[in-house]
Order: structure tokens, then sequence, then C-alpha cells
């Protein structure tokens, strides 16, 4: 089954374990970086000192990363740069990937998050944002390990950020 089919057979299931969330960022950036570079844009990351460690399913966790890197490279013009940040919030991490991309309207930002939502697409956009399930999916995920995911945008022109939370391991 695929990601979405399992999730909607209540078969989607998580292999937790411990890890420093700062290390999977740095490894899950490998790949994004290369296809960035090669679309003319900057990929760094900024990770806070001393981060708790975190109970949860890597690859999954790494999954949600890369469709939102993925969302963010195709989304941003040559030129322009994203930020992969990770910090201590609360009782928990949190994960935001900072684009200076096309932005995302006002409109669409509670419903971005549906399956196969293309609703007006980025802000100013045309022909709808062609998110497909990569975001439902992410959602599934972040939601399956007890974390929020969000997106932010001052619309137009003016980038996005996809932020999500996992809790701290107890």
């Amino acid at each position: 089954l695929g990601d979405w089919g399992s999730i909607e057979q209540g078969k989607f299931r998580l292999e937790t374990n411990l890890f420093d969330p700062g290390g999977m960022v740095e490894e899950a950036v490998v790949g994004p970086q290369a296809r960035a570079a090669s679309r003319g844009l900057t990929l760094k990351t900024e990770i806070e000192r001393g981060l708790p460690t975190i109970s949860a399913d890597k690859k999954r966790l790494v999954q949600v990363l890369n469709n939102l890197l993925e969302n963010a490279i195709r989304h941003t013009p040559k030129g322009g740069g994203l930020t992969v940040k990770v910090a201590r919030e609360g009782a928990g991490v949190r994960f935001s990937v900072v684009d200076t991309g096309e932005g995302i309207a006002s409109s669409d930002l509670t419903r971005i998050f549906e399956s196969f939502y293309q609703g007006a697409g980025v802000a100013g956009g045309s022909g709808g944002g062609r998110m497909g399930l990569g975001l439902s999916i992410s959602r599934e995920i972040v939601q399956s390990h007890k974390g929020r995911i969000w997106v932010e945008s001052q619309g137009k022109g003016r980038g996005a950020t996809f932020l999500f939370t996992i809790p701290t391991a107890s």
C-alpha cells in the first residue's frame, strides 16, 4: 500500500526510536541541498544547540521534511533561499522550513493540508498549487506523533514558512 492508502485504511504504523532532531535534519537536507543548488537556490540549516532527543519515526519525519523542502524548492524562484530551522519549543521541538518563494494566498492557508487541495494555489499563481497528497501525508505523520503542523505566509511574493512540532522524549 502507498502511504495514503495505509492512512485511509488505518494501517499506518510508526517505528519510533530515540534520536537527535538536529542530526536528523543535517542528514535529511543533503539530497534537497543538491536539488536546490541545481535550481540556483541556497539551502541552509539553523539548528539550536543542546536540543532534547525525540522519540519518533525518523524515516517518517525525514519524509515530512522532504515533502516540505520539495514544495519550497518548486515554489521559490532562482536566486531565492530556503532555511530549515530546528529549535526547542515548550515540551517539544519545532521544525521550520522557511522560503523566499511565491507565498501562499491567505484563503489557502487553512486548507493547504487537505487531500488534493488545489485552491488558488500560491499567491498570485495560476492553475492551482498542485500540492497533491504530500502535505496531507505530512499532516497525518506529524499528527500521529501527537505533533502539530501549520503554515504561515504574508501573501504574494513574501515566501512561506511551514512549521511542525514533535514532543520531546519523556
